[in-house]
């Protein structure tokens, strides 16, 4: 049995390769069932610890599912909001192939979809990008999205200042121009691409702050009670799915 720690998982996996195989992957008739969602814990602020369980049947050696735990509190805490193992199983007699850790491919993973999303959805001139959020994601999200994209400028916003200006002073990427603002507004106008990593409840992006041909790339909300966008804003553009089954489920 293979174990790949985060450590691995961070020093081999490739990010351009990633989007290149992720690509390759949907034009397969692979069969990824509905993940399912399992609440750990009920609390009044509907702010619930979750347990979801993602299988997928690669082809016809392997098959293999992650366990994803949602803790919305850790942050508050220190630790981190997501945690999760992967598990790859042999097909034929349902040995237990590899083990990966499943915190570091999640955001590999998510970071390399909204980057295969932006090659087919984003202008190819598009040169300003705008990250809201300021958690664990967001470096990963950083870089994907200016290796499809010719990005000379990434601005970095948060509720928290103090945690959008650590974000910058900690990230180690490529050559690009990066700043945080508290200024969420007037930024939002002059951007090309806006993405939102958050797990917010109300709308942090709002219709009439947005250029005509800018690419909404709204990542953090997975579950009914959290939105990024306001309602308004649905109306204006085309909207585009990884699973239309799954957006509608959750």
């Amino acid at each position: 049995m293979l174990v790949i720690d985060a450590q691995n998982i961070k020093k081999f996996l490739n990010v351009n390769s990633l989007i290149n195989e992720l690509k390759l992957t949907f034009k397969k008739s692979e069969y990824v069932p509905l993940r399912k969602s399992y609440t750990i814990d009920k609390n009044k602020s509907l702010d619930h610890s979750q347990l979801l369980i993602m299988p997928a049947f690669i082809n016809d050696k392997y098959y293999g599912v992650k366990l994803l735990n949602v803790f919305p509190k850790n942050p508050l805490k220190g630790l981190e909001r997501v945690k999760a193992l992967y598990v790859l199983f042999n097909k034929k007699n349902g040995d237990i192939y590899s083990i990966l850790d499943g915190t570091e491919l999640t955001k590999h993973r998510t970071a390399a979809m909204s980057a295969l999303a932006s090659q087919f959805l984003s202008s190819k001139k598009s040169k300003r990008l705008l990250i809201i959020g300021t958690g664990a994601l967001v470096p990963y999200m950083i870089s994907a999205h200016i290796s499809v994209r010719p990005i000379e400028e990434v601005i970095v916003w948060g509720r928290n200042y103090k945690k959008a200006k650590k974000v910058v002073q900690n990230f180690q990427g490529k050559n690009v121009k990066l700043s945080a603002t508290e200024h969420l507004e007037c930024v939002c106008k002059q951007m090309d691409i806006i993405c939102t990593v958050t797990s917010s409840t109300k709308p942090l992006l709002h219709k009439e702050w947005c250029k005509k041909g800018v690419h909404l790339d709204l990542v953090g909300a997975h579950t009914k009670s959290m939105k990024e966008l306001d309602s308004k804003s649905f109306n204006v553009g085309d909207i585009y799915v990884e699973d239309i089954n799954s957006a509608l489920e959750e």
